[in-house]
């Protein structure tokens, strides 16, 4: 359990950390959503959470970026 553990959730951090620039990018209530997002992305992890959960969880955190055209069009 905690081998595979050690090596997703290091991944998550820095998929959160990309997040975190770009929902700033959109401005502060986008940042506050972020917020929220990101507080339960951290409690599926640690109440053991299926990681394709996360992962599902962690895509559909994309369309809000992906809406406002961060990535570009």
């Amino acid at each position: 359990m905690f081998g595979y553990d050690l090596l997703v959730y290091p991944a998550v951090a820095i998929w959160l950390a990309v997040f975190y620039f770009f929902y700033s990018l959109l401005g502060f209530i986008w940042s506050v959503f972020y917020f929220l997002l990101a507080s339960s992305v951290i409690y599926l992890m640690w109440t053991g959470a299926s990681t394709v959960l996360i992962g599902i969880y962690l895509g559909l955190m994309t369309l809000p970026i992906w809406y406002a055209g961060v990535f570009g069009r």
